[in-house]
């Protein structure tokens, strides 16, 4: 069972982050998962890896951000799952939003966090759990949304 990681490229910079703002925030994503991967036995897709090479392409003008979403969407689409990382707890990139909202639109279910913790770690048991049972439990049925911290009111994004 594979899973995709979902992170703000750019971190709390958003639009204006600088190339050492979001190699900083790829490496501290990157950081992130590499722990889930090892604590949870799991394989994942971590878009911070490979950064170096698609913002290479976008400032050579060789992809564009639609391109880059776009493919980011196609590669989620192969993943049995994605894991939404929200560092700051307060928004979803708008990038996320577009990866969640394609996940769910074809009945990938989708585990959001903000932090890697004991909690965090027995939550995402639960839900992977769920997953190899392929039972369509309430919480976590196909294109859902799990979360120890969301609510509809949480799930917001900044443009």
């Amino acid at each position: 069972m594979g899973g995709y990681f979902s992170h703000p490229i750019r971190g709390a910079a958003g639009e204006s982050a600088t190339p050492e703002q979001i190699k900083q925030a790829c490496e501290e994503c990157s950081e992130v998962a590499w722990q889930v991967e090892e604590d949870m036995g799991i394989v994942l897709y971590i878009p911070a890896d490979h950064d170096e090479f698609v913002q290479s392409a976008y400032k050579n003008l060789l992809i564009s951000e639609r391109g880059i979403l776009l493919t980011d969407c196609e590669i989620l689409s192969r993943r049995d799952f994605v894991l939404a990382y929200d560092p700051s707890g307060e928004m979803v990139s708008r990038g996320m939003r577009i990866e969640i909202e394609h996940a769910l639109a074809i009945h990938k279910p989708v585990f959001i966090f903000q932090e890697w913790n004991d909690h965090t770690e027995r939550m995402l048991g639960k839900f992977l759990d769920c997953l190899a049972d392929r039972k369509a439990c309430e919480i976590c049925g196909t294109g859902s949304i799990w979360s120890h911290n969301f609510t509809p009111t949480n799930y917001n994004y900044k443009e």
